[in-house]
């Protein structure tokens, strides 16, 4: 049943049930027509839950997850059993949840190897509750499972008919409306996935903790926050193992192939091969190569021999621009933008065409002719590349390409948020550029590396494009990447993971979602994030060229410049909204919502303490005293909190050790 269909049924039959109970308080003996199916009634728990004898972990943990959150609303923890002791003894089992392919679920004709891929059903009669999809082996919290149909089903049960929120990781972070009831209307429905893939990409790897160790999580701290985020991640339905083989194909080929063969790289001012101060690993190549295109391949086909399945053919370019000039590149590239058309573009949308040139059409046209020659020998063969970079731009129309073809819209160089509104409007331009091609074309940013620890906030903005390109043909999402500064960051960051799941929804409705889970701070909790919404917004530019001047990434150091845009004054202001908040839930210290209060009050304390810092190291008057007793109380105050996840303290250590590295005090190693 399409899901417009089901929401309305939902609507209609609640009305129906109201209808009804007047009906049977003023005309006794009437029936209801409509059956409603009880989990738990007066706080007594009415269901049995129910897997397969031969359950994969996945349908085992989605009961888990099932009975885990019914406990959170109802206070009552539902019994689990396998099908075959519900067979052996079934009289007093009156009310049954069968989760995955159960037997049960197959006798009452439903077959979820004929749903699309991790799709799922969810069917509610009288006395059964089913919830199935297909299955498979692995580990319920990798992000890579095959297949999940039954926990995505648990999900979007726990989501419409429990009220759900998961609004960061950890037990603070998820929300379930209380009740000592739970009941509900019969119907049946198809659990869709809005893409093929979803992914919103980690930053917790232990490489960037171990050379961090003294300013981020404790070892003990770090194990407990990757848990966390890891359930997170798969309670909003992230899961990438049908995406095609992505990456950046050609680094490294220099230094292995350019003595032998030249001709493959890019000829920069008569040379080949890389420029002065250009890393070696990342040299362009000379995409018109015949003998290139040969060696590709070559190389595909080795894989092709040793593989049971057709290995995806990978071409997309070393992470960097697009520089050969030779003549025979220069004469695949579609028409140059002229001087009269640049000045009319902001500096972002500028050197998307230049430094050293728009090479959309010729990289298109090197993507195509591989694709083809690569189907003739493996008709299902899919190729994958990056639009990137000063290849973004949209292709000439004549630019056709299979819809094997499986491009990562990659929008960079500087598209960071907020966003003019020329620069928002002129990429979803370039979003429809490629989808006309006929490709594949899946949505990759790298944006949400930028804001540091800050209240660096841009919820709608992001949600518009998000929108957009959903409702445009993104067969997929991969972000690059997930920070987790949740304290700072909430509602860009719930919106996030919300919309990959809920992207037909209103975007105050998500919003009001995250709010109403601080109860009566709700209204005070809006305006404190509309608060740095707006500072962010009205600011944009400045960003850019504060960063600019100090020579500052945005990507690894926001660290070096985040005391400018965020100065004592404008941290008072949010203090004092915040204020309101504690007061709207002050008879209720311990609860919840005073909790989450909290977490947002930590997240203030923990930005304040680094932009001191910050401004200490600019400040070339301060001491070294000064620079180590503000190093330290930031160090501490992480010591004591790092339990609540209001931060991810790995990525903090990371931007502020290259931001910091080289000023003197600082004593991140």
């Amino acid at each position: 049943m399409p899901l417009d269909t089901v929401l309305l049924k939902r609507i209609l039959l609640n009305g129906i049930a109201v209808l009804i109970g007047v009906i049977l308080v003023t005309s006794p003996g009437r029936t209801a027509v409509i059956d409603h199916f009880p989990l738990v009634e007066d706080a007594v728990g009415r269901a049995v839950v129910i897997i397969p004898d031969d359950s994969w972990p996945i349908a085992t943990y989605a009961a888990e997850e099932l009975i885990e959150h019914v406990a959170l609303r109802t206070g009552v923890s539902l019994p689990l059993i396998n099908e075959s002791d519900l067979l052996e003894d079934s009289k007093d089992q009156v009310y049954r949840i069968f989760i995955g392919s159960t037997r049960h679920a197959q006798w009452a004709g439903i077959d979820v190897s004929g749903l699309k891929p991790e799709e799922a059903v969810i069917r509610i009669s009288k006395t059964d509750l089913f919830i199935a999809g297909e299955d498979g082996p692995g580990d319920p919290l990798d992000g890579g499972h095959a297949w999940s149909g039954t926990l995505w089903g648990v999900y979007d049960f726990l989501d419409r008919e429990l009220g759900v929120r998961w609004l960061w990781p950890g037990e603070l972070g998820t929300f379930v409306p209380r009740s000592n009831n739970l009941v509900v209307p019969s119907g049946e429905r198809i659990v869709e996935r809005r893409f093929q893939w979803q992914r919103v990409r980690q930053t917790t790897n232990r490489g960037r903790w171990q050379n961090n160790p003294l300013i981020g999580f404790t070892e003990e701290g770090l194990k407990s926050y990757i848990e966390a985020e890891n359930i997170f991640l798969r309670r909003h339905g992230m899961s990438f193992s049908r995406k095609p083989s992505f990456g950046h194909s050609f680094g490294g080929w220099w230094p292995q192939y350019g003595e032998e063969h030249p001709e493959w790289f890019q000829k920069v001012d008569g040379v080949r091969g890389p420029t002065p101060g250009q890393n070696e690993n990342r040299v362009s190549m000379c995409v018109t190569s015949l003998s290139l295109h040969n060696k590709i391949i070559e190389d595909w086909i080795k894989e092709l021999e040793n593989s049971d399945k057709t290995p995806a053919l990978r071409l997309a370019e070393a992470d960097g621009r697009a520089h050969c000039e030779c003549e025979r590149c220069l004469a695949w590239d579609g028409p140059q933008v002229t001087e009269e058309e640049l000045a009319n573009m902001t500096r972002s949308m500028q050197r998307s065409y230049t430094r050293p040139r728009n090479a959309s059409d010729r990289y298109a046209r090197f993507w195509k002719l591989m694709h083809e020659r690569a189907e003739k020998i493996a008709p299902d063969v899919v190729t994958t590349a990056y639009v990137y970079l000063n290849y973004f731009v949209e292709p000439s129309d004549h630019i056709t390409f299979s819809s094997n073809v499986h491009l990562d819209y990659v929008p960079w160089t500087g598209y960071w948020f907020p966003r003019r509104i020329q620069e928002q409007e002129w990429l979803k331009e370039q979003w429809m550029g490629w989808q006309k091609t006929g490709a594949s074309v899946s949505y990759r940013p790298n944006y949400f590396h930028d804001g540091y620890i800050m209240p660096h906030v841009f919820a709608r903005q992001f949600a518009e494009k998000f929108q957009f390109v959903e409702q445009n043909g993104a067969v997929g999402t991969d972000f690059d990447a997930l920070k987790g500064h949740w304290g700072t960051q909430g509602t860009t960051l719930y919106l996030l993971m919300r919309l990959h799941n809920r992207p037909e929804a209103r975007v105050d409705d998500l919003l009001r979602e995250y709010y109403n889970a601080f109860g009566e701070a709700a209204d005070m909790v809006n305006a404190y994030f509309d608060y740095w919404e707006a500072h962010i917004t009205r600011n944009r530019h400045n960003f850019d060229v504060g960063q600019a001047e100090l020579g500052a990434s945005r990507l690894r150091a926001y660290a070096k410049f985040a005391h400018q845009f965020f100065p004592p004054e404008v941290f008072s202001e949010a203090e004092a909204i915040l204020d309101d908040a504690r007061s709207a839930v002050k008879e209720h210290p311990d609860s919840e919502y005073a909790r989450r209060v909290e977490f947002l009050q930590l997240g203030l304390d923990h930005a304040r303490k680094a932009a001191v810092l910050g401004a200490l190291f600019a400040d070339k008057y301060s001491s070294r005293e000064q620079r180590e007793a503000a190093y330290r109380n930031l160090v501490d105050f992480r010591r004591k909190t790092e339990g609540w996840f209001y931060s991810n303290l790995v990525d903090a250590a990371y931007i502020e050790t290259s931001s910091w590295n080289n000023e003197p005090g600082f004593i991140g190693k």
